[in-house]
């Protein structure tokens, strides 16, 4: 996984949100509560390049993106959501997982017929100031 800090105006975007990326040991980067949070908060949307299937298996061959930071949510698996670049990356991206400490969920949102859906984050359970946020990447979301 790339190890590479969000530029300083996302960093400032990210920290007014409750939120920090900071080093996770041997995960890489992660992502830190500023803040406390309760049960049930949206922590962010998933945001990034939407690619088909085939688009988005050509820029791994390709070598655009390394699959990272990239999901596809439940059965909408013929489009992938992909942050790889990090001067555009969410926040929610440097979300590791952890079954044992999750306290996250991914959700998804329908918006329009074109677009599979919009993916967010939520917190599960209440999270304290300078607790890193977990999500456990269950078989309903495909990581690349």
């Amino acid at each position: 996984m790339s190890a590479v800090l969000p530029s300083s105006s996302h960093e400032r975007a990210f920290r007014s949100t409750g939120l920090e990326v900071r080093p996770a040991g041997d995960k890489g980067l992660g992502l830190f509560a500023t803040r406390p949070f309760d049960c049930g908060e949206t922590i962010g949307i998933y945001t990034g390049t939407i690619a088909s299937r085939d688009d988005f298996a050509e820029a791994l061959q390709q070598g655009r993106s390394s699959g990272d930071y990239a999901i596809a949510l439940g059965t909408r698996d013929d489009y992938f959501f992909d942050a790889e670049d990090p001067d555009g990356r969410c926040a929610v991206a440097y979300i590791n997982h952890n079954l044992r400490r999750r306290n996250c969920l991914f959700g998804e949102v329908m918006f329009t017929k074109w677009l599979p859906c919009v993916p967010y984050v939520v917190t599960s359970k209440p999270i304290a100031a300078g607790e890193e946020l977990w999500v456990w990447l269950s078989p309903n979301l495909i990581l690349a």
